[in-house]
């Protein structure tokens, strides 16, 4: 205890060139700082972390030199000291800084060197599972981690200093917390996509429904018009013949009841329900009428190329809703890159 109250009053006090002029401490600041070092005597003070302090209390003397009379020592009390774990804290975070993998690092720092609020010695071996050996030389070299020989003839690294547990506790509970606002925030903006794609079918659908309707409405309309003048002309020939024939009532019916099932006519008719409802997608309903068509003319070659390709679109998009269905899936799951490639 003494040795360490030596260590930061002389250096304070002395007049050599240092960067900073002289300045002072009192004695509970003294102890203060002590008693956060040993963790109130239970453990000998590492140099390293009497640095990391005294290079802190430095800049605090640099400050109080702007507000003190030139020819006045300043002097640090316990008011003036800061948060020991605030300190610590810049100190972890300036030595990941340095490392090429700062997330990787993080995450083995926070996770593996800590278990139980307790520093955990690794040995190389296993810390090289998470970063390189580059990054655990940077750490050794800023004094965040140290290394020591274990009894398997390697090195094994742990954390300088138990005083830096409680930040770097923190600073994974903020990490944490960061993740898991940042999982929530992604969540809720997945959730938002899915309604606007929801929404976006919906109205896909009804503009879809809405067309079909539209054209059904035309196909009956046109329907209608030929039924109507089949039928005009149907009367009129029936007239004709009437007049000219003078054939019986039952020969004239039989006349209209063969008129009215023109093949060509039915043809005609199958083949425009058929076309449009292979326009709006309705392909099974679609191959049904081709079939129809087929029954009224001799020359199936066109409409057998319909009904086929009918068939293979159906398919193809079977497979395209199937392949969407499953890349949405992996996207739910966060597999984006088979989401990407389905």
């Amino acid at each position: 205890k003494e040795q360490t109250k030596q260590a930061i009053i002389k250096p304070a006090i002395s007049n050599a060139e240092f960067k900073t002029k002289p300045f002072s401490f009192d004695n509970n600041a003294l102890e203060r700082i002590i008693n956060t070092l040993t963790q109130n005597g239970k453990q000998h003070v590492e140099t390293t972390q009497l640095q990391i302090v005294c290079h802190k209390l430095e800049d605090i003397a640099q400050q109080k030199y702007l507000y003190t009379l030139n020819t006045d020592i300043p002097q640090i009390s316990e008011p003036d000291l800061p948060k020991f774990k605030d300190i610590f804290m810049s100190f972890y975070e300036d030595s990941i800084k340095q490392t090429k993998e700062i997330d990787k690092t993080r995450i083995f720092i926070e996770n593996q060197l800590i278990r139980n609020n307790r520093s955990v010695s690794l040995d190389v071996v296993i810390c090289n599972d998470f970063i390189n050996q580059q990054s655990l030389q940077i750490l050794t070299d800023t004094h965040l981690l140290r290394s020591e020989p274990n009894n398997v003839g390697g090195y094994s690294y742990e954390l300088a200093h138990d005083t830096l547990i409680a930040p770097i506790s923190e600073a994974k509970k903020n990490r944490e917390e960061k993740e898991k606002a940042k999982r929530l925030e992604e969540k809720r903006q997945q959730e938002i996509r899915t309604e606007r794609e929801k929404a976006e079918q919906e109205r896909i659908k009804r503009q879809k429904e809405r067309k079909r309707q539209r054209q059904i409405i035309s196909i009956i309309s046109v329907a209608a018009v030929i039924s109507i003048s089949l039928a005009i002309f149907e009367i009129i020939m029936w007239q004709q013949a009437l007049i000219q024939k003078h054939k019986s009532e039952e020969y004239l019916i039989e006349i209209i009841k063969q008129d009215s099932l023109n093949r060509e006519q039915k043809f005609k008719t199958y083949l425009i329900e058929a076309g449009s409802l292979q326009k709006t997608g309705d392909f099974n309903s679609a191959i049904d009428k081709y079939n129809f068509a087929k029954e009224f003319t001799n020359d199936t070659n066109n409409i057998n190329h319909e009904i086929e390709k009918c068939k293979k679109t159906a398919e193809n998009l079977n497979e395209f809703n199937e392949l969407m269905l499953t890349a949405k899936q992996h996207t739910k799951t966060e597999q984006y890159a088979e989401a990407i490639n389905l």
